[in-house]
Protein backbone atom coordinates (compact mmCIF):
# COMPACT_ATOMS: atom_id res chain seq x y z
CA UNK A 1 0.00 0.00 0.00
CA UNK A 2 2.93 2.30 0.71
CA UNK A 3 4.17 1.89 -2.86
CA UNK A 4 0.72 2.19 -4.41
CA UNK A 5 -0.05 5.45 -2.60
CA UNK A 6 3.54 6.76 -2.78
CA UNK A 7 3.75 7.44 0.96
CA UNK A 8 7.25 7.77 2.45
CA UNK A 9 8.03 5.17 5.13
CA UNK A 10 8.75 7.89 7.74
CA UNK A 11 5.12 9.07 7.38
CA UNK A 12 3.68 5.65 8.30
CA UNK A 13 2.98 4.60 11.89
CA UNK A 14 1.62 1.27 13.05
CA UNK A 15 -0.80 1.67 15.94
CA UNK A 16 -1.56 -1.47 17.94
CA UNK A 17 -4.80 -2.06 19.84
CA UNK A 18 -4.55 -1.27 23.53
CA UNK A 19 -3.45 1.68 25.60
CA UNK A 20 -0.29 3.75 25.67
CA UNK A 21 1.13 2.76 29.05
CA UNK A 22 3.39 5.81 29.11
CA UNK A 23 0.22 7.95 29.23
CA UNK A 24 -1.26 6.00 32.14
CA UNK A 25 -1.27 7.85 35.45
CA UNK A 26 -0.46 5.15 37.99
CA UNK A 27 -1.03 7.66 40.80
CA UNK A 28 -4.58 8.55 39.71
CA UNK A 29 -7.08 8.89 42.55
CA UNK A 30 -10.34 6.99 41.98
CA UNK A 31 -12.24 8.84 44.71
CA UNK A 32 -14.41 10.87 42.33
CA UNK A 33 -15.33 7.79 40.29
CA UNK A 34 -16.13 5.80 43.44
CA UNK A 35 -18.31 8.61 44.72
CA UNK A 36 -20.18 8.96 41.41
CA UNK A 37 -21.03 5.24 41.36
CA UNK A 38 -21.54 4.72 45.11
CA UNK A 39 -18.55 2.41 45.52
CA UNK A 40 -17.34 2.40 49.14
CA UNK A 41 -13.69 3.20 49.82
CA UNK A 42 -13.16 -0.26 51.32
CA UNK A 43 -14.69 -2.08 48.32
CA UNK A 44 -12.51 -4.20 46.05
CA UNK A 45 -13.33 -2.78 42.60
CA UNK A 46 -12.56 -4.63 39.36
CA UNK A 47 -13.30 -3.06 35.99
CA UNK A 48 -13.59 -4.22 32.43
CA UNK A 49 -13.27 -1.39 29.91
CA UNK A 50 -14.02 -1.79 26.22
CA UNK A 51 -16.69 -1.85 23.56
CA UNK A 52 -19.76 -3.83 24.58
CA UNK A 53 -19.57 -6.45 21.86
CA UNK A 54 -19.89 -10.24 22.30
CA UNK A 55 -16.26 -11.21 21.65
CA UNK A 56 -14.89 -8.83 24.35
CA UNK A 57 -15.81 -11.19 27.22
CA UNK A 58 -18.35 -9.26 29.27
CA UNK A 59 -20.45 -12.41 29.81
CA UNK A 60 -17.44 -14.25 31.25
CA UNK A 61 -16.74 -11.22 33.45
CA UNK A 62 -20.31 -11.37 34.86
CA UNK A 63 -20.01 -15.12 35.42
CA UNK A 64 -16.83 -14.48 37.42
CA UNK A 65 -18.71 -11.86 39.44
CA UNK A 66 -21.28 -14.46 40.46
CA UNK A 67 -18.54 -16.82 41.64
CA UNK A 68 -16.50 -14.19 43.44
CA UNK A 69 -19.18 -12.16 45.20
CA UNK A 70 -19.52 -14.69 48.03
CA UNK A 71 -15.75 -14.99 48.46
CA UNK A 72 -15.09 -11.24 48.41
CA UNK A 73 -17.96 -9.51 50.26
CA UNK A 74 -16.87 -5.98 49.29
CA UNK A 75 -16.42 -6.87 45.60
CA UNK A 76 -17.71 -4.41 42.99
CA UNK A 77 -17.45 -5.47 39.36
CA UNK A 78 -17.83 -2.70 36.77
CA UNK A 79 -18.30 -2.82 33.01
CA UNK A 80 -17.52 0.44 31.25
CA UNK A 81 -17.70 0.97 27.52
CA UNK A 82 -19.50 2.14 24.44
CA UNK A 83 -22.00 0.14 22.44
CA UNK A 84 -22.16 0.12 18.63
CA UNK A 85 -25.71 0.40 17.32
CA UNK A 86 -25.70 -3.21 16.10
CA UNK A 87 -24.90 -4.48 19.63
CA UNK A 88 -27.56 -2.64 21.65
CA UNK A 89 -29.46 -5.93 22.15
CA UNK A 90 -26.28 -7.50 23.54
CA UNK A 91 -25.83 -4.53 25.89
CA UNK A 92 -29.41 -4.94 27.15
CA UNK A 93 -28.88 -8.67 27.73
CA UNK A 94 -25.78 -7.94 29.82
CA UNK A 95 -27.57 -5.62 32.24
CA UNK A 96 -27.70 -7.40 35.59
CA UNK A 97 -30.24 -6.58 38.32
CA UNK A 98 -27.61 -4.19 39.73
CA UNK A 99 -27.55 -1.94 36.67
CA UNK A 100 -26.49 1.48 37.94
CA UNK A 101 -27.32 3.62 34.96
CA UNK A 102 -26.19 5.34 31.85
CA UNK A 103 -23.55 8.01 31.48
CA UNK A 104 -22.63 9.57 28.17
CA UNK A 105 -19.04 10.48 27.42
CA UNK A 106 -20.33 13.67 25.81
CA UNK A 107 -19.15 13.04 22.25
CA UNK A 108 -22.66 12.51 20.91
CA UNK A 109 -21.68 9.64 18.63
CA UNK A 110 -23.72 6.48 18.19
CA UNK A 111 -21.05 4.53 20.07
CA UNK A 112 -20.91 6.84 23.09
CA UNK A 113 -23.15 4.88 25.41
CA UNK A 114 -20.77 4.68 28.37
CA UNK A 115 -22.19 2.15 30.79
CA UNK A 116 -21.22 1.33 34.30
CA UNK A 117 -22.53 -1.68 36.12
CA UNK A 118 -21.89 -2.49 39.72
CA UNK A 119 -22.10 -5.99 41.10
CA UNK A 120 -21.04 -7.44 44.33
CA UNK A 121 -21.93 -8.83 47.72
CA UNK A 122 -25.49 -8.69 48.93
CA UNK A 123 -25.82 -5.00 48.18
CA UNK A 124 -25.59 -5.07 44.38
CA UNK A 125 -27.63 -2.10 43.30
Amino acid sequence: MQDKLHIPAEKIRLVYDGIALENLNIHADGTEFRRAYHIPDDAFAVGLVGLLIPWKGQELFLEAAKLLQQKIPQLKMLIIGGTPDDCVTYETMLRPPGYSGYRSDGYGQTTDRAQSWRRGGNDAA
